[in-house]
């Protein structure tokens, strides 16, 4: 039986940064059943605690894995643990690029060299890219693997749809995950798990239970698939419902 169902924000209950109506719906059915929601995000853990509290979906059990593991949060005691391997890999990182070869103007970073406009999202152990042109993406990635390369920082790129992440080697969700089970804070054999995207896979590697939905990377659909867990046919927050649905139908929770 399953008693831990742990949630991706962006992609999952989120659409465009608004929490879907399936998604709020399957999480409070799940509230409601006595099984516990934590939540899993790379964004900083004060603004995923207050994007939940806005949506009355914090509860005195929540636990927030933050910027793709490197942050456990408590939001009812306020407590925070910084469990990245290694926290000032990003901030030389973040030296080398944004300070050494970007301009900022009223919030705006400016490559010196192509030109290219985006914004940075404060974290305290991820260095992550917001691009205008999205077609940049892959062009700031590889930069970024080049520094880190070239300055042997421990740190590896993730491109995202519309972001590239920057951040420490051994530092992910599942890494968070095994360290909440280690403390006794769950049973991985008990733990589902819903991701859609890259940053998601150590974490449906590691739980009982992976699941994911329509709009979901391929690669994601395939780790899934692999692990004989459930790929939902509605995306985002429909296909959080259907995945609630089908765990239901199979007794699991």
């Amino acid at each position: 039986m399953i008693d831990t169902v742990v949630f991706d924000l962006d992609g999952i209950l989120l659409r465009d940064m608004s929490l879907t109506e399936g998604g709020r719906s399957a999480v409070e059915h799940l509230l409601a059943r006595g099984v516990r929601v934590l939540y899993s995000s790379g964004k900083h853990h004060w603004f995923t605690a207050g994007g939940l509290s806005f949506s009355r979906l914090l509860r005195p059990d929540t636990v927030i894995m933050a910027e793709n593991g490197g942050v456990v949060f408590y939001p009812s005691t306020k407590e925070t643990e910084h469990v990245s391997p290694d926290p000032e890999g990003a901030a030389l990182l973040r030296t080398y690029y944004v300070e050494e070869r970007c301009t900022r103007h009223r919030g705006i970073l400016t490559h010196r060299e192509t030109g290219a406009r985006m914004w940075e999202e404060p974290k305290e152990t991820i260095l992550t890219l917001y691009p205008e042109d999205l077609s940049t993406i892959p062009a700031i990635a590889q930069e970024l693997d080049d520094l880190i390369a070239a300055h042997g920082l421990a740190l590896y790129t993730i491109a995202h749809s519309d972001a590239v992440d920057a951040l420490p080697l051994g530092q992910n969700k599942g890494a968070a995950l095994a360290r909440l089970a280690t403390n006794g804070e769950l049973d991985l054999t008990r733990t589902a798990a819903l991701g859609d995207g890259l940053n998601d896979r150590e974490m449906l590697e590691i739980v009982e239970l992976p699941m994911t939905v329509a709009n979901a990377k391929q690669e994601v659909k395939s780790l899934v698939t692999a692990r004989t867990g459930y790929i939902a046919h509605k995306a985002y927050g429909d296909g959080v419902l259907e995945c609630v649905a089908w765990m239901e139908q199979r007794e699991e929770v």
